[in-house]
């Protein structure tokens, strides 16, 4: 719809009380019949460069809308601007460019400021600058109080959440002294903080390909966790701390944990496990195998190692082309990339390499989630070296 420009003259003009009450007809003319449709519209006045110049002032209409002028405070706005990681902007803002700022005064307030150093800049500019680090962890309120031209003060209040990754807390391993796979080892978890409640906790160890490796199923919300799935090493334990939004920390848990030295049969604890349980244990039970062994060849590897490897590989290929779970894959990626990667690292020289290449087919084109992860991406290529090495030297000796 156009309006003519000395109508808008005259809306402008009429009281803000007429203004909710124009009526407009629109008619249509469709084979020489007419159609007339009517209508109400509301037109708000637009409000200019205000300042102490009453005449100004009138020829804006805001002397005869005393209204509109009182509901100036719906016009503004605070908004915020990160300047890199250390400082926050917060400043007035209007939906209307032509309200003229430079008639007002302002005073910022952080109710928690204590002190006005804190204040980065005057509390009478029209933005307020401040650390994010001296800001609360949640919901912050930032205040604006504003002296308009005619001594009347509106208030603007803002809450801005900051966000941060769980932090304050720490892990206790109890016995700090133990055996992989035998030593049930105590995880005692306290004083972790976030703004985003509850925490989720999983304990991980890193492998020697510096992959980290869930040993809770998922996690747990207690303050304490009891497991003997460990391997041999010491620094290598973390506790992952995640919250409600997904932001997470990683915190060492220091434990000595020793070799297995046969205390326990391996097989024994295979029994009955899931596909990828059976690849997180096996890895573990050869972390701690006794270098000295008579069954050791080709470099300290031993043959039933490669086999029962290569085996889990396989039913775990048969498993999950059969009956693919995209969820399921992910959560259990860590653990079978891990697997393929040290199984990758050997002399496969007796070794068919289709399944597995398969298995590498599937895993590729399901993990459009993780492409933005340099580091599994990094190990998708060493395993595919290794894989590439292994059929060169099968070329050679052919």
């Amino acid at each position: 719809m156009i309006l003519q420009f000395s109508d808008y003259q005259n809306i402008l003009a009429a009281p803000n009380s007429d203004l909710e009450k124009l009526n407009f007809i629109l008619k249509l003319k469709k084979n020489n019949q007419a159609v007339s449709k009517s209508f109400n519209i509301s037109i708000n006045k637009p409000i200019g460069n205000i300042n102490n110049n009453s005449d100004n002032l009138d020829n804006l209409g805001i002397n005869n809308d005393k209204n509109l002028f009182e509901n100036i405070g719906e016009f503004l706005n605070i908004e915020y601007e990160l300047k890199g990681s250390q400082d926050i902007y917060f400043q007035i803002k209007s939906i209307n460019e032509f309200i003229d700022f430079s008639t007002f005064s302002f005073q910022w307030t952080i109710p928690h400021f204590n002190d006005n150093s804190l204040y980065l800049n005057g509390r009478k500019e029209i933005f307020l600058r401040v650390k994010l680090s001296d800001l609360l962890i949640g919901d912050n309120e930032i205040v604006c109080e504003i002296s308009l031209y005619n001594g009347k003060k509106i208030q603007k209040n803002f809450n801005y959440l900051v966000e941060r990754n769980p932090y304050g807390g720490n892990c206790l391993v109890n016995p700090f002294n133990g055996i992989a796979l035998y030593t049930n080892f105590t995880f005692f978890i306290e004083g972790w903080k976030s703004s985003s409640l509850p925490l989720l906790y999983k304990i991980k160890y890193k492998t020697k390909s510096n992959i980290l490796i869930d040993v809770t199923e998922g996690g747990f919300f207690s303050n304490n966790f009891t497991i003997n799935i460990l391997p041999e090493g010491n620094n290598h334990i973390f506790l992952e701390i995640s919250d409600n939004k997904g932001l997470s920390s990683l915190n060492l848990c220091s434990a000595n944990i020793r070799s297995i030295n046969n205390l326990i049969l391996i097989d024994e604890i295979l029994d009955m496990k899931p596909i990828t349980e059976k690849m997180m244990l096996l890895d573990i039970y050869n972390s701690g195998v006794n270098l000295n062994s008579e069954t050791l060849i080709n470099n300290s590897e031993s043959k039933k190692e490669i086999e029962d490897s290569f085996n889990l590989i396989n039913l775990y290929y048969k498993e999950i082309s059969m009956n693919f779970d995209p969820n399921k894959f992910l959560e259990n990626f860590d653990k079978v990339i891990s697997f393929i990667l040290n199984f990758s690292n050997k002399n496969l020289e007796d070794i068919d390499f289709q399944n597995i290449f398969e298995l590498l087919d599937i895993i590729v084109n399901n993990i459009d989630s993780l492409l933005d992860d340099l580091k599994k991406m990094q190990i998708l290529y060493s395993i595919m070296d290794n894989f590439s090495k292994n059929l060169n030297l099968k070329r050679k000796n052919f």
